[in-house]
């Protein structure tokens, strides 16, 4: 992570200081350290590409989602699946998913659960990792 946080000091062009922050805050969720959440926020701010800040608010949703910070998170999957409209079905699915956990594991959103899982059990179509991992998704917190 030194070398990251040093890169970010030379200073990098805006493309290439948030693919180091996406690498740096990803290093530094795996070991839930408490910045991870900011450097993907600042990576979100320089990022245009659709599905690249989609990919980044799904990351920094599960960093908050982690935090207890339950509806910051679904704010930000929010964001990212604005950002794609009708592009990237799988990575929506992706972001949908990761809403309803946030969602799940706070009280003050819960009552976003029913409403989220309803539309997507319907688009959960075909044999793809992410269509089975939402239907076992929906299948455990059905039951």
């Amino acid at each position: 992570m030194h070398f990251l946080e040093r890169a970010l000091l030379e200073p990098p062009t805006p493309d290439v200081r948030a693919a180091i922050l996406v690498e740096l805050g990803s290093a530094e969720a795996l070991i839930a350290a408490p910045r991870a959440a900011e450097r993907f926020e600042e990576a979100l701010s320089l990022i245009d590409d659709p599905a690249e800040y989609a990919g980044v608010a799904l990351a920094l949703g599960r960093v908050l989602t982690r935090a207890d910070r339950g509806p910051e998170a679904i704010e930000r999957l929010d964001r990212g699946i604005a950002r794609l409209g009708d592009a990237e079905p799988e990575l929506i699915l992706r972001l949908e998913a990761e809403v309803i956990a946030a969602a799940h594991n706070n009280i003050s959103s819960y009552a976003l659960v029913p409403e989220r899982m309803y539309p997507i059990t319907h688009a959960l179509t075909g044999r793809t990792a992410t269509t089975e991992c939402g239907q076992n998704v929906i299948h455990h917190r059905s039951t």
